[in-house]
């Protein structure tokens, strides 16, 4: 696959969609491909993944005082459509034990909301623009886990995008990336649309597919 992929072609297709943004990014951030092997995730354990992702958001985002009821009904129904494997280690402890999570944590957690609009995009189900958030609606797309709706709910509307439109787009959101840590280290201004940590929660989701790394050793250095 890789020996397909013409990176070049990908950097200056990038900085086109920056211009349009009224962002100037860099083309001598370094090349996706050089140092590392695509290794593209394949739909079912993405569709996995965002479903994990959902489960765990249901219990962040649960108000303290019913947060405990409702992270045990959201256990059960992770281990019942057996996606336990798919949650990192901080995401599991959130659901299993919720009284141990601290406030941080879990704003810590809340911001995969955009991680899983991400990967919502790699499956087909959405549109992603890097000018806007995730819609209000986008969580009826899921399964409701309180009256225990089965995941085929999300998983039927998935066709996955082609390699390299992932590819493509995981490119562009590193070179944004690099642009927001460039113009903080020189104190210069960057007219986003989003918060930065949109354009690095994006990232994440991204690299996770492209590349086969666990998502807790993926490093999003610039």
């Amino acid at each position: 696959m890789s020996d397909l992929i013409q990176p070049f072609q990908i950097r200056s297709d990038s900085v086109k969609r920056g211009v349009a943004l009224g962002l100037r990014l860099s083309e001598k951030v370094p090349p996706l491909l050089d140092a590392t092997c695509v290794n593209i995730r394949d739909p079912s354990t993405i569709c996995a993944r965002a479903l994990s992702i959902y489960a765990v958001l249901n219990v962040c985002f649960e108000p303290k005082t019913t947060r405990k009821a409702v992270a045990g009904v959201v256990s059960k129904w992770v281990a019942r459509h057996g996606l336990f494997s798919s949650l990192t280690d901080v995401e599991r402890k959130a659901v299993q034990k919720p009284s141990q999570r601290t406030i941080t944590e879990y704003g810590e957690l809340e911001s995969r909301v955009e991680s899983l609009y991400a990967l919502a995009w790699v499956l087909g189900i959405v549109e992603m623009t890097p000018n806007g958030y995730v819609p209000d609606d986008f969580g009826g797309m899921f399964p409701n886990l309180k009256r225990g709706s089965t995941p085929d709910v999300f998983c039927r509307g998935a066709n996955m995008r082609s390699w390299i439109a992932v590819i493509s787009e995981l490119d562009f959101y590193t070179c944004v990336h690099w642009k927001i840590r460039e113009c903080k280290l020189k104190g210069s201004d960057l007219r986003l649309a989003v918060e930065p940590y949109v354009v690095e929660a994006r990232r994440h989701a991204l690299e996770w597919v492209v590349f086969g790394v666990e998502w807790d050793e993926i490093s999003l250095d610039t």
